[in-house]
């Protein structure tokens, strides 16, 4: 039975709000879930939206049964937090939840689906790391990872995250972008089922440089790692001009796309995927997957959040481990010469 976490998010947020509404949404199998969060407001928002909220409580993680299961995870009492007003309490709480996760990750979970922090609140408290994606890769002490988002008519891959823009041209290095495409490539047949994925690779300048005259990153980094990458087998091409890769990319069906930095990969992504866009880290031992927004704690008391991203995150999430069982067990026959 696979076996998943989610995290609730900040409580302030609609981390809870969208986790409730997701779950409520499809019916599960083969899938034990344990959610890391506070009773107490998940009553309040079951009671608030009038949809049903009867997950077993549990409190230990070893007791979880398919379905879904709560384990309270202190500090708690958010009953009256759907305020939308984060306090050192409401982000305690979500730095509480990461740390369960983490915990229950080194076990026998097979993955973890995180609703939204918010790092700024969390930096208050002594959270150290850009986010999510930084938190679970020094978790699980890994330095090849990459950033993922995608839906079902663009997936992209980034090889610089969250910097300044003025720094990306020093961060596109032949290391990052080999590094990128090879765990993308790895990922897409060990946890997607792709067994050729076909990457489309974005230039960085306008026109992919223009042989140069626009800049020269594509001839001196991008063009050799691609011709590396190619002739170790990997199905690679480009670069492509940004401005239309985009397009092709969701017209001629590339795999993934692999971009050069956030707003380049992620403007086209949520043009096309707003509202139910998934944020998965690649390159990790255990499945990471997210919803591809914030805490929204401005709509949080209004309960009108979308939960289309949760549910695409919670599918995706499945979908992945599924596919890594199935593959190592491909792998496990191979290597015993079945």
């Amino acid at each position: 039975m696979i076996k998943l976490i989610i995290t609730s998010g900040d409580p302030a947020g609609i981390g809870p709000e969208v986790t409730l509404k997701a779950l409520n949404s499809f019916g599960l199998n083969d899938v034990s879930i344990v959610v890391l969060g506070d009773p107490s407001l998940y009553s309040v928002i079951s009671k608030k939206l009038g949809v049903p909220f009867n997950w077993k409580i549990i409190e230990y993680p070893q007791l979880a049964e398919g379905g879904v299961n709560l384990l309270p995870v202190e500090p708690g009492g958010f009953s009256l937090c759907v305020s939308g007003n984060p306090d050192k309490k409401t982000s305690e709480a979500a730095f509480n939840y990461l740390k369960k996760s983490a915990e229950l990750l080194k076990k026998d979970f097979d993955g973890v689906v995180t609703a939204p922090i918010s790092k700024e609140k969390l930096w208050d408290i002594g959270f150290r790391y850009p986010g999510h994606t930084e938190f679970y890769a020094d978790l699980f002490g890994v330095k090849d990872f990459v950033m993922m988002l995608g839906g079902d008519r663009l997936k992209v891959s980034l090889v610089t995250i969250h910097i300044p823009l003025r720094r990306v041209p020093e961060e596109v290095t032949p290391e990052k972008v080999e590094m990128t495409i090879r765990v993308t490539h790895r990922e897409f047949i060990g946890s997607f089922g792709v067994n050729d994925p076909l990457i489309a690779v974005a230039g960085l300048n306008p026109h992919a440089g223009e042989g140069g005259k626009m800049g020269d990153e594509e001839v001196k980094v991008i063009i050799p790692a691609i011709e590396k990458l190619k002739k170790e087998g990997i199905n690679v091409v480009g670069p492509f001009p940004p401005d239309t890769l985009f397009y092709r990319a969701v017209k001629e069906k590339f795999d993934v796309v692999v971009s050069m930095y956030h707003d380049q990969g992620l403007i086209p992504l949520k043009l096309l995927h707003f509202d139910d866009a998934v944020n998965v880290t690649l390159g990790l031992p255990k499945v990471r997957t997210s919803v591809d927004h914030g805490t929204a704690y401005d709509i949080a008391p209004l309960f009108r959040a979308n939960h289309n991203s949760m549910i695409s995150a919670i599918k995706t999430a499945i979908m992945m481990i599924r596919n890594r069982k199935k593959y190592e067990i491909h792998q496990d026959k191979r290597g015993k010469g079945a």
